[in-house]
């Protein structure tokens, strides 16, 4: 024999907690409809005065079905349940969870139980209450409508559902509200190091009075709006707001970027700025990183064997020049009658006095400049040996060497001299 297994399911939770879920137009949300019910307003946003001693709206309510219904009549007091936008349902008998900022207390309705002909609707009249110990800031309850005739239907499971729907009230007291946002967390949505495609955004309410992030962001030249819907950040709660960034065009090239965030309470003209940095690298980047360095790679070796060549190419040239530049000075000289003598001279060290004797004896012009260059030669040598003292016993040695050098290069030029002479 089977058991029947029966049981009574309420729809947002009389009595226990219920989560709902405020999708992305909850705030221009007008009407909800559900098994043939309609209610207008699904949300209503209020402002009372310390001065006024009431306030009343109105709820439409339409049955869609050709049987008529019976609606029972409730108020509840909510509060943020999760950073995504859900809401907790509180009942009287849970005290740990009631809100500072509950407002069911100070709703009243004019008929606890209402009937709706079949096709036929009734508007019905919520009143709240601006007694003295209505703190000023936000509040916020919601009225609830539960059909109770004809009973819930039921499920595959042999499950009744009982329909509940209801409309949400936020209202602001004013003389004393405060306003107040912080972005507490920021995160980006992309794949590794690739474009984002949306940014999350996590805003703390720390004021007293429920409001909705106002600002907006821009990313690579693209600015988006911060929460286009309006939807509401409870007090002392946090909330997540997500922005599509997929019609922002990504750079070219790879690097850092930035993206500029500005925000602020709806009520509130103060503006606050944050900023999120990343670095972009897209896959193809990547690609023409790695075959740059794998050609470099693999001519390397060619390219030092081209740059010793051409090495070897200038320096060559340059000694073809210096010896034609050399062929030229000495062409010069002998059309200018600077022919040097062919005399025979004796293979030593040439001194300014014997320089000096020669010059009378061979040819004046040839002698006489060898003599000024062999006195520019010796001065030189003096330079150099006065530095060498000052510097140090390696200089000294390094002169020595080089005026070893100057005095063989005189003792050259004065051979060839007398050779020219003769």
């Amino acid at each position: 024999m089977s058991r029947e297994v029966k049981s009574r399911l309420l729809i947002l939770s009389i009595g226990s907690l219920a989560f709902i879920w405020l999708g992305p137009k909850a705030a221009q949300a007008a009407t909800i409809s559900y098994k043939g019910v309609s209610l207008t307003p699904a949300i209503e946003q209020l402002v009372v005065n310390p001065d006024q001693t009431s306030l009343n709206y109105q709820v439409r309510l339409d049955n869609n079905q050709n049987t008529p219904l019976t609606l029972q009549v409730s108020t509840l007091d909510f509060k943020s349940l999760n950073d995504s936008g859900g809401l907790a349902f509180i009942t009287s008998n849970v005290s740990s969870l009631k809100d500072k900022h509950g407002l069911a207390n100070w709703i009243s309705v004019q008929a606890n139980t209402i009937t709706l002909p079949p096709e036929a609707g009734q508007t019905v009249t919520v009143t709240i209450d601006n007694r003295s110990d209505l703190s000023p800031g936000g509040h916020y309850a919601a009225v609830l409508f539960k059909v109770v005739s004809p009973t819930g239907f039921s499920g595959a499971n042999n499950a009744d559902i009982d329909q509940v729907i209801s409309s949400l009230i936020f209202l602001r007291k004013t003389s004393g509200e405060t306003y107040s946002l912080s972005l507490v967390k920021k995160q980006l949505v992309r794949n590794h190091f690739g474009w984002p495609t949306k940014a999350d955004l996590y805003f703390k309410n720390d004021g007293n009075t429920q409001t909705a992030p106002r600002g907006t962001i821009k990313l690579g030249g693209t600015s988006f709006i911060l929460n286009q819907d309006s939807n509401l950040t409870l007090p002392d709660s946090t909330r997540l707001y997500e922005t599509d960034l997929a019609a922002a065009k990504p750079g070219l090239l790879p690097g850092f970027r930035h993206i500029a965030i500005s925000y602020r309470p709806d009520a509130d003209g103060q503006t606050k700025s944050a900023d999120i940095s990343f670095f972009y690298v897209r896959p193809w980047h990547i690609a023409v990183l790695v075959i740059t360095i794998a050609i470099l790679a693999s001519v390397s070796r060619r390219v030092r064997l081209i740059l010793r060549w051409s090495a070897k190419v200038v320096t060559w040239t340059l000694g073809l020049l210096w010896r034609f530049i050399k062929a030229l000075v000495r062409l010069f000289k002998r059309k200018l009658g600077l022919q040097e003598s062919k005399k025979k001279v004796l293979k030593k060290p040439l001194k300014k006095q014997t320089l000096s004797t020669a010059s009378d004896i061979h040819d004046g012009g040839t002698l006489l400049w060898i003599g000024l260059k062999a006195d520019r030669q010796l001065r030189r040598l003096e330079i150099l040996t006065v530095k060498s003292a000052k510097i140090g016993r390696r200089v000294l040695r390094w002169t020595g060497l080089k005026a070893d050098r100057q005095l063989r290069r005189l003792e050259i030029w004065a051979t060839k001299a007398i050779k020219n002479k003769k």
